[in-house]
């Protein structure tokens, strides 16, 4: 009986551990027609239809091909075939399943035949599909796994373990909050900013997959019950924005802070100048009505705090689209008009919504824990285990 019990439980016990997965769409910025595929760690076996068709060992390649199919060409034994659609899926042999040994990595290498795209290693299984010569791949790996690549790619490989933690909760929050994000795609998110940056496993700092093992389940959790949207930039320039100073939606917990933590940092300050005639044609373009004989100095503009709307004589528009038309640095900023030039003086990189990077980091460096830099944060947010 015993014997019984232990084997079921075998099994079990992995399932329980793999049960938080998500399904990423992978190079979503970027498409890819063509990628070989190899296990660097592990075995897999190979299905399509849910039947299987080969498995694949470390140094034994695949070429992936998009068609009307998907064509499989494996490079070993010189042939190929055709199918609609094909999982990677990863294999632990049965001794090693039964007593859990410890060495059950599984790593696969994706090689675009694009030379501008690096090769990049996944955990977890990989699915291929094809639609109009494009290949569609998809990793589904357990969030914890997620996590570290998304963390390497957002932050950096440099930093402190407790900026590190409150990163990892926000990332897994926005994960939960925007699970569905791409359910038109049969996935979660995607591998872009369009979600969360996401290049493959993290192998660059361990202290980020002890960051993510340390608040494992750990979620921000707004007043309404759910993971937040976790926003955050690279620099809030001293404070932190509205949300719906940038986007249309307001959240009670996305709200402008004054942040004395970032106003020395690296990205704190920025200065560009453009040429009035490219300033005018903006404002023109934006509904600002003024003739061509007006005053380049009654465009001049000093801000100490955040606003949503540049005002002049002439009419307003959002600092954003300000930005967006010029490719600032960010919609925070005075405006020095003076003969042929507008002279901007701006502040941090990025939306400014939401967490401040290097605002965290610097509150790391004076001993604050990730609890206090979340909630400084994230208004009214708490700290809770999320329940799926």
């Amino acid at each position: 009986m015993f014997k019984k019990i232990f084997f079921c439980l075998s099994f079990l016990i992995p399932s329980i551990l793999h049960a938080q997965d998500i399904s990423v769409l992978l190079f979503a910025a970027k498409p890819v027609k063509q990628v070989s595929i190899e296990p660097i760690v592990g075995q897999y076996k190979l299905f399509s239809d849910n039947k299987k068709i080969g498995k694949l060992k470390k140094g034994v390649p695949v070429l992936l091909t998009a068609d009307s199919l998907i064509r499989i060409s494996f490079i070993d034994k010189g042939r190929s075939k055709e199918y609609a659609n094909i999982k990677f899926e990863y294999y632990l042999p049965f001794f090693k399943k039964l007593f859990h040994k410890k060495d059950t990595a599984q790593i696969i290498c994706v090689s675009p035949t694009d030379t501008t795209i690096k090769a990049r290693n996944y955990e977890g299984s990989l699915n291929a599909s094809c639609s109009k010569q494009i290949l569609k791949l998809v990793n589904t790996l357990p969030m914890d796994q997620y996590l570290p690549g998304v963390m390497e790619a957002e932050v950096g490989p440099s930093t402190l373990p407790e900026c590190y933690k409150a990163q990892a909760i926000i990332c897994r929050s926005y994960a939960y909050r925007n699970f569905s994000k791409h359910s038109k795609d049969a996935c979660n998110l995607c591998d872009d900013v369009h979600c969360q940056a996401y290049k493959g496993m993290s192998v660059k700092n361990t202290n980020i997959k002890s960051a993510v093992i340390a608040t494992s389940g750990m979620v921000a959790m707004g007043q309404d019950g759910k993971p937040i949207n976790a926003l955050f930039s690279a620099n809030c320039g001293g404070q932190t924005a509205n949300s719906e100073d940038v986007w249309s939606g307001k959240e009670d917990y996305l709200r402008s802070v004054a942040d004395p933590h970032c106003i020395h940092t690296r990205q704190a300050k920025w200065e560009k100048t453009v040429p009035a005639k490219t300033w005018l044609e903006l404002m023109k373009k934006n509904g600002l009505q003024f003739a061509d004989t007006a005053n380049i100095e009654n465009f001049s503009s000093v801000i100490t705090a955040r606003q949503k709307d540049y005002k002049t004589i002439y009419g307003s528009m959002p600092y954003t689209k300000i930005r967006s038309g010029l490719g600032l640095r960010s919609a925070y900023f005075s405006i020095e008009a003076k003969n042929d030039a507008i002279k901007l003086s701006g502040y941090g990189y990025g939306h400014g919504v939401g967490l401040c990077q290097e605002g965290a980091m610097a509150m790391a460096k004076k001993g604050f824990t990730f609890e206090q830099i979340i909630t400084f944060y994230f208004t009214g947010v708490s700290l809770q285990q999320f329940k799926n």
